[in-house]
């Protein structure tokens, strides 16, 4: 099914249903297709990003990009419409983006698709009923362009405690793509805690533990992944965190998607 703008949003019945703890590092979705609207590539730039080759269509013929194109800043606001059909009553926001990067131009009569890899889930030991899931994501044309890419970590609600549920199930937590096994009893992603967020001190460290799975709804297997850096440092969350594998990444970032 083509999504074109004005359309209701359809959340996805498997995954916008989930709590913290249903979450999986390595797990892949895919988004319905977008297209891309010449009118409102033009409304949108008019308000927000008054650039020639945003609203002029025949002046933007006589630009570098040779005809229209969306503001990236549009660009971006469709992959958080296209997140949020994964996202429901657990999401409580998020502190930021990360590694936002617009890669190729968004055309008139372009569809995109929005493809997200879960990179970390991390529950707070201070607030014990959120956590942070990290997602890398790009956007990708008809073509199989890359688009676009962003990281962003999601602050979301563990599973409400109940007869048979206490607190939370032994969800994918604290876990990295790539990293398992890595840090110290004491500090199991290798990072300190902050001992200026929420007063938690030094005994403020997340807890992993470790729950491969595949198979949910749009899920399949993925062989790799580049992306840049993601810091997390959020009151909401109660933790200061930085990302596993965003060891020495500087600049030179160019956002390689996902295969």
């Amino acid at each position: 099914m083509i999504v074109r703008a004005g359309d209701p949003i359809v959340r996805d019945p498997v995954v916008s249903t989930r709590w913290l703890d249903d979450w999986s590092v390595g797990e892949f979705l895919e988004s319905e297709p977008y297209e891309i609207d010449q009118d409102r590539i033009v409304a949108f730039a008019h308000e927000f990003d008054p650039q020639r080759f945003h609203i002029d269509p025949d002046g933007a013929r006589e630009t570098i990009y040779g005809g229209l194109i969306a503001s990236g800043w549009h660009t971006a606001s469709i992959m958080m419409r296209l997140l949020s059909t994964f996202l429901g009553d657990s999401s409580m926001g998020s502190p930021g983006v990360d590694g936002l990067r617009w890669l190729a131009p968004v055309r008139p009569g372009d569809q995109v698709r929005l493809h997200l890899l879960v990179d970390a889930v991390t529950r707070s030991t201070s607030k014990p009923d959120r956590g942070v899931v990290v997602v890398k994501m790009d956007l990708r044309n008809q073509r199989e362009e890359t688009v676009a890419t962003m990281t962003a970590p999601l602050l979301m609600r563990r599973r409400p405690a109940g007869p048979g549920n206490e607190g939370a199930g032994p969800g994918n937590v604290g876990a990295g793509l790539g990293n398992e096994g890595s840090g110290t009893p004491s500090d199991p992603l290798g990072v300190p805690a902050s001992p200026e967020v929420d007063g938690t001190g030094p005994d403020h460290e997340p807890e992993p533990s470790h729950r491969p799975r595949r198979g949910l709804l749009f899920a399949r297997p993925i062989t790799r992944s580049s992306f840049g850096p993601v810091a997390v440092e959020s009151r909401l969350m109660g933790s200061s965190w930085t990302g596993p594998g965003n060891e020495g990444a500087g600049p030179g970032y160019q956002g390689e998607s996902v295969r």
